[in-house]
């Protein structure tokens, strides 16, 4: 549990770190949307199992994106995955419930895909469809090399 924190830390910072020295800047400041300016609370949808390495370095790289716009992201996967496993079904299924959760106080999901959808990606989907709740597609490119 302990070194799978410190390696999704270590990936959530090699994204920020690609972002930093890309990111647009001005007077010597990264130009950032402001905290005033953050529109919406959104869910971030992005796959996690399987390649879970390159999974968790493109949701920080759709989180980054997702401040980017001005939104205010939470990227459940992420998240409980530091103290859920993942690997066991019923782990995996309180996560998932867990973060289908905050949909209830966001004002939409966004689904990165340039990796795909995964059952969890789509799962969500089907429930937003279901439900009449609104979501957005974006792509940002795979991980750089």
């Amino acid at each position: 549990l302990h070194s799978h924190h410190e390696q999704t830390t270590f990936l959530c910072y090699e994204a920020l770190e690609t972002t930093l020295e890309t990111a647009r800047w001005k007077d010597g400041v990264m130009d950032r949307p402001k905290v005033s300016r953050m529109k919406s609370l959104v869910i971030i949808e992005s796959p996690y199992a399987g390649e879970i390495e390159r999974n968790t370095l493109y949701a920080c790289r759709a989180m980054l994106d997702s401040l980017d716009t001005g939104e205010a992201p939470i990227a459940s996967h992420l998240l409980y995955t530091q103290m859920l496993d993942d690997n066991i079904p019923e782990h995996r299924a309180l996560g998932i419930a867990c973060g289908l959760a905050w949909r209830r106080v966001t004002d939409y999901a966004v689904f990165y895909m340039d990796y795909g959808m995964s059952s969890g990606m789509l799962e969500a989907k089907e429930l937003y469809d279901k439900e009449g709740r609104g979501y957005v597609e974006r792509f940002i490119g795979e991980n750089p090399t």
